[in-house]
């Protein structure tokens, strides 16, 4: 019985470090097709492969939302300022009694309901897994100028990429081999983390 136990636990490893393995060979292989030729490549580290999982503000409905509380916002916020402006005209001309009785304050009603269904969204949301998720740290050496970049891929089950993200920074030629063995050290960032909400999707 405990040969057939180990003979399983040895099949799952390495069926997971094979996909670790095509994950890594796929990315590789995408980052190095998208640069010219005599730009350099500098790999840093991979993250374990593991379930990427949704994010509330890549849902339509929270899209929906967030794009009517910008809108909404940007209206108070002109209201509000339109408003102290013609209450301080008002009150220089016509006076203080005169301005107190016809001011005239934005309603944030509108505003604050939409607050309202985006937090009760946020509190009912589970996330569910969208595919097999790994992030990867690298640098790109170019004739302008070095890039550090952090990136997060997600796959199908078969290996097809179904979403990047990129957040990168530049970073001076001097520094680079100081920071690839700092990096390397680091702990990993979480695939799932919010620090991945700054960066929009590229597919």
């Amino acid at each position: 019985m405990k040969k057939i136990l180990y003979f399983f636990i040895a099949i799952c490893i390495s069926s997971c470090s094979t996909n670790q393995n095509k994950a890594e060979d796929v990315i590789s292989e995408s980052i190095k097709s998208q640069i010219d030729a005599e730009w350099e490549y500098i790999p840093i580290k991979f993250t374990r492969l593991s379930d990427a999982l949704s994010n509330i503000e890549e849902e339509e409905r929270y899209k929906e939302l967030e794009a009517k509380y910008k809108n909404v916002e940007y209206k108070y916020l002109y209201d509000s300022i339109y408003n102290d402006e013609t209450y301080k005209a008002d009150s220089a001309i016509y006076g203080k009694e005169y301005a107190d009785k016809t001011r005239i304050n934005p309603s944030s009603e509108e505003r604050d309901l939409i607050i309202k269904k985006i937090k009760h969204l946020k509190d009912k949301y589970t996330p569910r897994k969208i595919g097999n998720g790994i992030s990867h740290m690298y640098i790109c050496k170019t004739n302008f100028g070095d890039s550090l970049y952090f990136s997060k891929w997600i796959f199908d089950d078969n290996f097809k990429i179904r979403k990047i993200y990129k957040i990168s920074e530049p970073i001076e030629s001097d520094s680079i081999k100081d920071r690839v063995e700092k990096l390397r050290k680091e702990k990993d960032w979480d695939i799932n983390s919010d620090l991945w909400n700054i960066s929009t999707p590229l597919n």
